[in-house]
């Protein structure tokens, strides 16, 4: 008989009290076929609402809470994960997602499971409850890249590479240190595991859905913090950064522009916003630190289902 293959699932979470049983639920119906879910850490990064409280609601007895009273930010928490972690495989969720189905960490080990040279894998994100202008707005930018993500490099690009939902294989995991004041920790991830010689997959299988900001001002934070996580990426990954955003630029002006037909109005908004963002980071490209402020309407999915 073979023996199953031990994980570990780790959740850092901040001020998380709406979603963080929805995020639970999900993983402890998850089917362990062929791996053995050994532990689910909560790790609460210095939550000041009800996140440890709703976490302790769900009862399973793999679930192991920790909860830090001083914030430290994402960055640092990630770093205490990978040195704790000794498990063959770490899978670390985001706590404002929710799992599509019953496989999807099935699905996202399974390149780890089956070439060791697949340092890290990420599963699929998509928004779900796309209402108001600002969502609808954001979705047109989304679809552009959501094609590129496909296109390029079979799949395996940095687009594809999202915190809401990876996976690391332990020789990746340890190799990894992020700087504590990275405030894009998961595309840091995906540099880091090509520069130490691993592999990236994106699993389209493995889905989970989260909220887009349903305002202006969360648009704007989320936006400043990538411009502000991409300018330090590029300038500590240099040629490799360039090389791995080299996709066909003519190929993503035709995309924008049947996505402005289609939405003209939202496409300008979105435009202008990305670009006011970009303003609003140049003072922060070197003072913003991982304890960045959340973008609160993403939070907001009491009205939501379990998928499954």
């Amino acid at each position: 008989m073979n023996k199953l293959m031990d994980l570990s699932i780790a959740i850092p979470v901040y001020n998380e009290e709406i979603n963080i049983q929805n995020v639970l639920k999900g993983i402890v119906k998850q089917k362990e076929e062929g791996f053995r879910i050994k532990e689910i850490k909560v790790i609460s990064d210095g939550s000041t609402d009800n996140t440890i409280e709703k976490a302790k609601g769900i009862k399973d007895s793999r679930i192991k809470i920790e909860d830090n009273k001083k914030r430290i930010g994402k960055s640092q928490l990630m770093n205490d994960i990978f040195k704790k972690a000794d498990d063959e495989i770490l899978v670390l969720f985001d706590g404002d997602v929710i799992l599509a189905h019953e496989s999807v960490i099935k699905n996202l080990i399974q390149p780890i499971l089956e070439n060791e040279k697949v340092g890290v894998t990420s599963g699929d994100f998509q928004p779900i409850e796309v209402k108001n202008f600002m969502q609808k707005a954001n979705q047109s930018t989304i679809n552009v890249f959501e094609i590129l993500r496909k296109e390029w490099k079979n799949g395996n690009n940095a687009f594809g590479s999202t915190g809401r939902v990876m996976a690391f294989s332990k020789k990746c995991y340890k190799s990894i240190y992020v700087p504590p004041k990275m405030v894009l920790n998961d595309i840091y991830s995906y540099f880091a595991c090509l520069k130490a010689g691993f592999e990236f997959r994106h699993v389209r299988e493995a889905k989970v859905y989260y909220q887009l900001p349903t305002t202006f001002a969360d648009h704007i934070s989320q936006a400043k913090r990538s411009a502000v996580g991409h300018y330090r990426i590029s300038r500590i990954f240099g040629r490799l950064y360039t090389d791995e955003y080299a996709f066909p630029i003519r190929r993503y002006y035709l995309l924008m522009i049947k996505e402005f037909i289609k939405n003209p109005l939202g496409c300008s908004v979105i435009f202008f916003a990305n670009h006011l963002a970009n303003w609003y980071a140049r003072p922060e490209l070197n003072k913003m630190d991982a304890k960045w402020d959340i973008a609160t309407s993403t939070k907001k999915l009491t009205s939501l289902r379990m998928i499954y």
